[in-house]
């Protein structure tokens, strides 16, 4: 299944690729605000950190954008839990790469333009310098199919370059790889009951953006 996602998802690249009539470079940095997977008073989160981000797209008119991009974020996995760790605590070092083809649309024309979009592709997801005092293994890295939401406004300041504003919803099925977290060693954990099957993460980000 997620073979055939992603000869799909590269088939429609290289189709958006002869029927376009402009090229757009995105090139920008922001924040992302993390997210929770579980609980209030016991739950594992993903703190909030740093992204940057490049896509390529083609412009198929004066309105409609077709965009493969790709997002890094560095963050840590929190865990708080009454009986392993009752206050909050760094399980892992945390870093995402976000790949995504997605669809723009322009609702205006001009030197500001406003914009909505969306579309789907693979979260990998990498965990590095574990909590030894809570988890006596590595956890593994986990790849997930996500969906993605985006909307904002570009600014034009000439033909050629312009300053792209934006704010992102990132939506990755099944959250990420937590029964490697939760195995049957750690059936005790609090913070794995009620675990979220989908947990938005927000982002803000601003850049350059190019068209050729």
């Amino acid at each position: 299944m997620q073979n055939t996602v992603k000869l799909v998802l590269l088939a429609l690249a290289f189709q958006s690729a002869f029927l376009a009539q402009a090229q757009e470079i995105d090139v920008n940095y922001g924040y992302q605000f993390g997210t929770k997977f579980s609980g209030d008073s016991d739950y594992l989160s993903i703190d909030a950190g740093n992204q940057l981000g490049l896509s390529f797209g083609w412009s198929f008119s004066d309105n409609t954008v077709a965009q493969i991009t790709y997002n890094r974020h560095y963050s840590a996995l929190l865990i708080k839990d009454r009986d392993v760790s009752p206050t909050e605590s760094k399980l892992a070092d945390l870093t995402a790469h976000w790949i995504m083809l997605n669809g723009l649309y322009y609702f205006t024309e001009g030197n500001i333009m406003p914009f909505l979009g969306g579309g789907a592709g693979y979260a990998f997801v990498n965990f590095e310098n574990e909590n030894n005092a809570i988890v006596d293994q590595g956890i593994d890295s986990a790849t997930r199919i996500a969906f993605s939401l985006k909307g904002g406004v570009t600014f034009w300041l000439g033909d050629h370059i312009g300053i792209k504003v934006q704010g992102d919803v990132f939506l990755p099925l099944n959250g990420f790889n937590l029964d490697a977290i939760f195995n049957e060693d750690y059936d005790g954990f609090r913070s794995a009951e009620n675990i979220r099957p989908i947990s938005p993460y927000l982002g803000l980000n601003v850049g350059l953006v190019a068209r050729l």
